[in-house]
C-alpha cells in the first residue's frame, strides 16, 4: 500500500495541523450534500437556504430560476398594489392584471440586473460565485413569496372585487376629532406579512450569497446592500445624461 508523504517525509496522516491554513471553500453545508442528502428545496430552503442552494449550484443551478423569479414579482406586486386597488373607484380588474404583469416581468428583470450586481459586489469582498450562481440565490431566496402567492392573489383579487366598499368607517376619538374612513384590519395583517416575507427573503438572500461566493452570510448581506448602491448609481449616472439629452431635442 503506498504512503503518502510530503517534502519533509512525514506521512499525511502525521501532517501538523496548521490553525492559520484558509478553507478549502467546502463548509458543513457542503459537506452534507455531498454525502447523499438530498433535500426538497421548496422546504428547505426557507430552514436551511445555505445547504439548499449548494444542492442546487452543484446539480441543477438553472432549475426553476426563471419561474421563482416571475412568481416572487407577482405576489409582491399583488400584495403591494391592494391599497391602490382599494381606492381605485373603476377598472380595477385592469389594474389587477397590468400588477401582476409587471411584477413578473420586474422580477425577470432584476434577476439579471441583479445577478451581475451581486456577483461583482462579491468579487469586490473576495468572492468566487459567477453571476448564474447569483441568480440561482436570488431566484430561490423568492420561496417565502412564491408560498404566500395564493394568499396575495386572493387579497387583491378580492380587492378587486370590493373597491372602495371595503374602507371601514371609524368613529372619532381622543385622537380623530371627526370619523374617517380606514382599510379594514385583515389587509392590514397581509401588508404586514409582506413585510415579514420581505425581511425573510432578505436574509435567505444573505445566506444564499455568502454560500456561492464561500463566505460568511453576515458578508452575504454586505452584498445586498453593495450590490443596490451599485445599480443605483449606475441608474442616476445613465439616468441624468439622458434626461438632458430629452430635454434638449424637446
Amino acid at each position: 500500500m503506498t504512503n503518502h508523504t510530503d517534502q519533509q517525509g512525514l506521512p499525511d496522516s502525521e501532517q501538523p495541523i496548521n490553525p492559520f491554513q484558509a478553507s478549502s471553500g467546502l463548509d458543513e453545508a457542503t459537506h452534507s450534500t455531498l454525502d447523499g442528502k438530498q433535500l426538497n428545496p421548496w422546504f428547505s430552503m426557507m430552514s436551511d437556504p445555505r445547504t439548499t442552494v449548494r444542492q442546487l449550484v452543484d446539480t441543477s443551478p438553472t432549475r426553476y430560476v426563471l419561474l421563482l423569479a416571475a412568481l416572487g414579482g407577482i405576489s409582491a406586486n399583488l400584495v403591494a398594489s391592494a391599497i391602490g386597488l382599494v381606492n381605485e373607484p373603476s377598472d380595477r380588474m385592469i389594474f389587477l392584471v397590468v400588477a401582476a404583469l409587471l411584477g413578473g416581468c420586474f422580477g425577470l428583470a432584476s434577476l439579471f440586473v441583479m445577478g451581475w450586481a451581486f456577483a461583482i459586489a462579491g468579487w469586490s469582498l473576495g468572492g468566487v460565485a459567477r453571476a448564474l450562481q447569483c441568480r440561482t440565490a436570488m431566484a430561490w431566496s423568492q420561496v417565502p413569496f412564491c408560498w404566500l402567492l395564493p394568499l396575495f392573489a386572493g387579497v387583491a383579487i378580492y380587492c378587486a372585487l370590493r373597491g372602495p366598499d371595503l374602507l371601514v368607517l371609524v368613529e372619532a376619538d381622543g385622537v380623530n376629532d371627526e370619523p374617517y374612513w380606514d382599510y379594514p384590519s385583515w389587509l392590514r395583517g397581509a401588508l404586514g406579512l409582506s413585510v415579514v416575507a420581505s425581511i425573510w427573503q432578505i436574509a435567505l438572500l444573505a445566506q444564499s450569497l455568502g454560500e456561492v461566493h464561500q463566505f460568511s452570510s453576515l458578508r452575504g448581506l454586505a452584498i445586498v446592500f453593495l450590490a443596490g448602491i451599485l445599480v443605483g448609481t449606475v441608474t442616476i449616472v445613465g439616468y441624468v445624461p439622458l434626461s438632458i439629452l430629452l430635454s434638449s431635442l424637446a
